[in-house]
């Protein structure tokens, strides 16, 4: 019980202000607590320093799947154009990590797009004494939870293990920010997921334990760099925009006007296009009458 109560502590006073400072509303706890200073040590360790753009070393990571396999991320990062959303988080958290994964096994759940299909996911524990077995364990409740075929396997969801080496080499290269607190044998961190190209690349990056659905689709969209979504959905991802300072998705009145005014041209050019066609053929049929 003290142990949960001081990672709880953690969270309110540590986590929560980075999320408010995202754009994202927490989830209500109950109660309100002091924002920590943002320039304070402790706040500055486990903060998530985007880092968009930046390639993971996916060859030189080299994790333990939830089998208990060895194998480098580079074999869940394929020419098949499949982005991948990745969530750092330990298996035995006893809160925060349960709410992330919460989180986005919802907002999965609200797409029509399958893990596994079109896209995959990584677990990734910051806990280098976690087990594959417990992974598996925790990848058991949460396939279940999820609910589609093809999540289990292999170009579905992975709960990973490693080294503290390879834990510290992929966080620093994602910029997440971690601190372990011997006094409670727990950890502190915020709370998001990313999401990356099928080359490794960091594509998006989003912040809290709830998320809209459409963030999630319209951020896979771009990460596939075309090969995922329908004409239809390219003509929604043109029309909305990723706001970095709400860091979400947001209509563009600007973008609208233009594709609306496209439609409208497409249109009229059809509409031209079968007048001018039958025009042409009653001319031709009646010189053919003469």
């Amino acid at each position: 019980m003290r142990s949960l109560f001081a990672h709880i502590l953690v969270i309110l006073v540590l986590l929560m202000p980075a999320a408010t400072l995202a754009g994202y509303k927490p989830a209500p706890l109950g109660t309100q607590q002091t924002p920590a200073d943002p320039n304070s040590e402790e706040f500055q360790s486990i903060k998530i320093e985007e880092k968009l753009g930046q390639k993971l070393s996916i060859n030189e990571l080299i994790f333990n799947d939830e089998n208990g396999v060895e194998q480098s991320l580079s074999s869940y990062f394929r020419e098949d154009g499949k982005p991948v959303v990745m969530v750092m988080m330990y298996h035995a958290c006893p809160s925060l990590c349960s709410l992330l994964l919460n989180g986005v096994t919802e907002a999965m759940r609200k797409i029509e797009w399958n893990l596994g299909d079109q896209y995959r996911l990584l677990a990734v524990s910051i806990n280098p004494k976690e087990t594959p077995q417990l992974a598996l364990e925790k990848k058991a409740n949460y396939i279940k939870e999820y609910g589609r075929l093809g999540a289990s396997t292999e170009n579905g969801w992975h709960f990973l293990t490693g080294t503290e080496p390879m834990i510290k080499k992929l966080t620093g290269e994602l910029g997440f920010g971690y601190r372990y607190l011997p006094e409670t044998e727990e950890y502190a961190h915020s709370a998001g997921f990313f999401v990356l190209t099928p080359d490794g690349e960091i594509s998006r990056l989003f912040y809290g334990v709830q998320f809209e659905p459409q963030d999630l689709k319209l951020s896979l969209m771009e990460a596939s760099r075309g090969a995922l979504g329908s004409i239809a959905d390219k003509v929604l991802l043109f029309c909305y925009r990723y706001d970095p300072s709400s860091k979400g998705y947001s209509l563009q009145a600007m973008r609208l006007v233009q594709a609306g005014g496209a439609l409208t041209f497409l249109v009229f050019g059809i509409y031209l296009a079968v007048f001018w066609t039958r025009q042409w053929r009653g001319s031709r049929s009646a010189r053919k009458n003469i």
